[in-house]
């Protein structure tokens, strides 16, 4: 076919032929970069939303040790240190509560459901520290009540890492996560050190076995 066209009509479809690979190639580049961008875009405030709730799940951890050291000692230790961590964390929980806010507009299903058990927990944390100030709450409950809220806010950034796809955003996200999911085991064995002690300090030591017996007592298990 391109036998029977004139000089003229071949030269003009050599020439075009580049030009609209170089077309086709540039709009595809283009709409990577698009997808790139739209990317990007979903992904700063998932971000933005780990970032603020890792910084709010540290000072939690740090009020949840400080309360059972002023729990365990009947008030009489971190009384002032505990005021000050209050408001710190009362500080993140602000941005925290922005942030989950806002991804409460877009969000479905689980991450829904974790965003509002969540805002459950957190709906109680005043009553709690009233109760801890009160001396009207085991170290073991204030404990769990940290843990438990804790836990429920690990679970938001869970589900922040599943909706934000694959990609190098994503993969560090993941990884912020699971360091905060790694430093929260830890803080959890922390935690049982004063809870521990005050179950020492309010028990009383049963009798040691005589010498017929072999029999090991609650005392002796470590």
């Amino acid at each position: 076919m391109l036998a029977n066209l004139k000089i003229s009509p071949r030269l003009g479809i050599a020439v075009l032929l580049p030009i609209l690979i170089v077309i086709a190639l540039a709009s595809y580049n283009l709409g990577l970069k698009w997808e790139t961008h739209a990317e990007m875009a979903k992904l700063g405030p998932l971000a933005e939303g780990v970032a603020k709730l890792s910084r709010f799940i540290h000072e939690l951890q740090r009020e949840r040790g400080m309360s059972a050291v002023f729990l365990g000692s009947k008030g009489e230790r971190m009384r002032a240190e505990l005021q000050e961590q209050r408001k710190q964390a009362d500080d993140q929980h602000q941005a925290a509560a922005a942030s989950m806010t806002a991804l409460g507009t877009t969000a479905t299903g689980e991450f829904k459901d974790a965003l509002r058990n969540a805002e459950t927990a957190l709906a109680a944390l005043d009553a709690r520290r009233k109760e801890i100030e009160a001396l009207a709450i085991p170290v073991s409950n204030s404990s769990k009540y940290f843990t438990d809220t804790i836990a429920t806010l690990l679970a938001v950034t869970n589900e922040i890492v599943k909706v934000s796809g694959n990609g190098n955003v994503s993969t560090a996200v993941s990884a912020i996560v699971n360091f905060v999911q790694g430093k929260e085991r830890a803080g959890q064995e922390r935690a049982l050190g004063p809870l521990r002690r005050s179950i020492s300090a309010h028990s009383s030591p049963s009798p040691r076995p005589s010498s017929a017996g072999s029999s090991i007592r609650p005392w002796q298990v470590a």
